[in-house]
């Protein structure tokens, strides 16, 4: 899948990043914000997270599931 990492305030693009074969992605070296991320992968519908409050030291955070499309 693709993952859109986008800036809450709005909706730049930060970074971009792929999933690996578990459906896990990282993004390096950001800056503390609000951010949102959204994902998007053949056969899915396209997934956007709430908003996330990013912190100084936080080290990971649960986006939920992409359903399949219809």
């Amino acid at each position: 899948a693709t993952v859109m990492l986008l800036a809450a305030a709005d909706s730049a693009l930060v970074k971009t990043s792929l999933t690996d074969a578990s459906g896990e992605f990282a993004f390096s070296q950001l800056k503390a914000g609000r951010y949102f991320v959204r994902v998007s992968a053949s056969g899915f519908k396209p997934g956007a997270s709430a908003a996330i409050d990013l912190q100084p030291g936080m080290a990971t955070a649960s986006l939920g599931a992409l359903e399949l499309a219809t």
